[in-house]
């Protein structure tokens, strides 16, 4: 069971007095609540650390693991391992990820079916992918899925010049010196549509930056190309910055 009080956790953290230790309230896309009576939280990350390594772990509000990596320390000039896990509700590991620091960079990546099957091992080494291989829900190996992502119209500079054309910087944003990022995540559906577009960093920004990113999201007025996997139309999940800067 992962499933544990949230007060036991913490009064655990309290007895390892050798750890640094601190407690972050997250929203649905893990980027820090700071503001709880504004911006309610739905996860909490731990994050413990001591001279040999480095432990996160993410729970759901209801203190269900969904994430943990464990990051070895370098000790003398030996190489940092970091190790990462995705839990999948109620159906134990979705992914686990290695990542191996020696002279390159290299990467193991296993991803699973809901029924604990190996779907897929990626293997990375300095970003560059050294082998991919997917498996059936049977344990069958199988071709590698083709994937078009979903596009604007006109692609990616068909996207930055319709923000360049109507993307504006807010005056009191201005006034005040305040630049940003901007992230926004919403879903293209099988008709090309967007939906449920929502801010994912709304404290890091300064609030009129967040309105007129939203803004300009919302009013895009033309259709995506949808995503397609293996010659199938899907709906696909995206995730977009836009930075508000001032000139020099």
């Amino acid at each position: 069971m992962r499933k544990s009080s949230l007060f036991v956790i913490l009064l655990f953290i309290s007895l390892v007095s050798a750890k640094a230790q601190q407690l972050d309230y997250l929203n649905s896309y893990w980027y820090t609540v700071q503001d709880t009576s504004k911006y309610p939280f739905s996860h909490y990350r731990i994050t413990l650390e001591d001279s040999m390594r480095k432990s996160v772990r993410i729970f759901t509000r209801d203190s269900t693991l969904v994430y943990q990596r464990v990051e070895m320390l370098p000790q003398r000039k030996e190489p940092m391992t970091q190790t990462e896990v995705w839990y999948a509700d109620e159906t134990g590991i979705k992914i686990r990820s290695a990542i191996y620091s020696e002279k390159k960079k290299r990467k193991e990546t296993t991803r699973f079916y809901e029924s604990g099957q190996r779907k897929s091992l990626t293997i990375t080494e300095d970003g560059e992918v050294l082998k991919e291989i997917y498996f059936s829900e049977t344990g069958q190996e199988m071709p590698v899925p083709e994937i078009i992502q979903a596009l604007p119209k006109d692609g990616i500079a068909g996207w930055n010049t319709y923000l360049g054309q109507n993307l504006v910087y807010p005056e009191d944003a201005r006034f005040l010196g305040k630049e940003g990022l901007v992230y926004l995540h919403f879903f293209v559906t099988e008709e090309g549509k967007m939906e449920e577009i929502e801010i994912m960093n709304p404290e890091e920004n300064h609030p009129s930056l967040n309105k007129e990113a939203f803004r300009v999201v919302s009013k895009y007025p033309h259709s995506w190309t949808p995503c397609i996997e293996d010659g199938k139309v899907i709906r696909s999940e995206m995730r977009l910055p836009i930075r508000f800067k001032l000139a020099d």
